[in-house]
Formats: structure tokens, sequence, C-alpha cells
């Protein structure tokens, strides 16, 4: 799903919330206001929830953007998603789940990945194939196991479980930007809100 037909979707759904969000609030605004300012107030209590919303999406946006560039993850929409493994290496997804390849330096190294598990610069992969190997970033090297009974006990040796493919992307992806990523949604937060307060003092006139 490219990203701006993503991007589309959310702006609709962001709309769609904001329009019932309004539609509650005014009639709230209209009920429980005093007659002084009324009409400010419900105009304002229309207008909030896009501001607000909006504010906080895009704000949202710029932030993962942010972090996507800093700490080498995928911004978090669209078709591609990617992690690194290592600093040459990286697991990436394109489209759907079962897409996942092993990258490194912009090469493919595994394609269908499956399930995987890391263990320092070790990286096991199970592909949808059955086939199996162990590559070593480090070194930049790519063992094909003979069998699954050979991948297994060598599993057992450095005490290694895999995970499905989507499971590892995001435990790694919150591991490597899970607190930046809750320090952009609380900064987005903030500014939504602070643009929330200016436009009440101007609509208000207070």
């Amino acid at each position: 799903m490219g990203l701006v037909f993503v991007i589309l979707i959310h702006l609709i759904g962001i709309f769609a919330l904001s329009c019932i969000i309004a539609f509650v609030a005014a009639i709230a605004t209209y009920l429980l206001s005093g007659k002084e300012k009324r009409r400010r107030k419900i105009f304002f209590s229309i207008i909030s929830p896009f501001i607000g919303l909006y504010t906080f999406y895009f704000a949202a946006g710029i932030g993962s953007i942010i972090v996507s560039y800093v700490k080498d993850v995928d911004i978090g929409t669209g078709d591609l998603w990617y992690v690194p493994l290592t600093d040459k290496c990286q697991l990436t997804f394109i489209d759907v789940d079962e897409q996942a390849f092993i990258e490194y330096n912009n090469v493919t190294v595994i394609s269908n990945v499956s399930h995987l598990q890391q263990s320092g610069s070790k990286i096991y992969v199970e592909t949808y194939e059955r086939e199996y190997f162990l590559f070593n970033a480090q070194k930049n090297k790519l063992q094909e196991f003979l069998n699954e009974n050979e991948f297994r006990n060598a599993l057992l040796t450095d005490q290694v479980t895999l995970k499905e493919a989507p499971v590892f992307y995001s435990d790694r992806r919150s591991e490597v930007a899970g607190f930046a990523l809750i320090i952009a949604g609380v900064v987005s937060l903030a500014t939504s809100l602070f643009v929330l307060h200016t436009i009440k003092k101007v609509v208000l006139k207070i």
C-alpha cells in the first residue's frame, strides 16, 4: 500500500472522527454553557477537534521522520518497513509480512524470511521454503545448514529462540527507537495542546 494512499486514508479517518467529536462537543457546549460568548464557545468546540487532531497527526509525522533518520528505522507507515540489525545489516519488508529479507550493505543476502533471531552479530534465519541460514554480519559470511536438525542444534548451542519475522521486527523496532518515538509523541501532543490553547485565546478573546 503506497505511502500517499495510507496518508490519505489517515486524513479521511481523522476528518470523520473530528466530525463526530465536533458534533457532540457543539451540542454539549450549547446545553451546558452560559449565554455569555456562547456562539464563540460553540465555534471553538466545532473547530478544536479538527485543529487538535490534524496538528497532532502532522507533528507526529514530522517526529517519525526525524526518528527514522536518526535511528535508521522506517517512519511507521507505507509499504516499506525496515529495522537495523547491525551497522550494515537490516531486516526489510515490502508490502506484506511474507516479503521479508535480510540486507547487508543494501544487497539482499536472504529472501523470504519467515522466522529469525539475532545473537550479537549472528543472525539465524528460517525461510518459507524451509531453508535454514546463519548470517554473520561482522564477517559478512552466510552459512546454509544441510537440514533442520543441524539448524536446531545450532540454535540450542547459542541458546537462541526464533521469532516470526513480523514479531521480531516489532520487538527490534521498539528496542531501537521505542523511547525516541515516545518522546516524539509527547512533543506532538504538547504542540497540539499549545496550538489549541492559542486558538482558544483568539476565538474567545481571553
